[in-house]
Order: C-alpha cells, then sequence, then structure tokens
C-alpha cells in the first residue's frame, strides 16, 4: 500500500487534499460564543484543586491521547450581575 495516502486513511475531512475547507471559521466561532458565555456567566471551582499537591486534590490529570482530568471539573455555574439574557 501507498505510505503517504494511508497517513489519513482515517481522517478523510482532517488533512491533505480533503481537509475541512470550514475548520478555521469553526474555530472562530467556537472562541466567540465561548467568550459570550463568558461575559454572561461566572464559573467557580468546587472542591479542593491544589497544584502543589496533585495527589490530594479532586481533579487529577490523564496522560492518554489528550490530557484528561480524572473525575471531571467540577464548577459552580452562576449568571452574572446586569447580565443581559
Amino acid at each position: 500500500p501507498n505510505e503517504v495516502t494511508a497517513d489519513y486513511a482515517f481522517m478523510p475531512f482532517g488533512a491533505g487534499p480533503r481537509k475541512c475547507l470550514g475548520d478555521q471559521f469553526a474555530m472562530m466561532e467556537s472562541v466567540m460564543l465561548i467568550a459570550s458565555i463568558y461575559q454572561k456567566f461566572d464559573f467557580e471551582l468546587q472542591g479542593k484543586h491544589d497544584p502543589l499537591d496533585p495527589e490530594g486534590s479532586d481533579c487529577g490529570l490523564e496522560a492518554m491521547a489528550t490530557i484528561n482530568t480524572v473525575n471531571g471539573l467540577n464548577m459552580k455555574v452562576s449568571r452574572r450581575a446586569g447580565a443581559s439574557r
């Protein structure tokens, strides 16, 4: 088999000549969506989160294909005062 072609066999819209044309637009749109959410809501970490004591922390990191939290990242979300709906 052709190794150059096989490199992108499982990512038909992720790389190469068939790369998604809207990927940059989607990234820009997601940044704007997150910014609008942060303008309207406050986020507060819940539980024990101490970067100097990772074993005693509620939220540990797990290295896989990407870095993941072991127990999730629990947060309290509240609407900001004066934020429009």
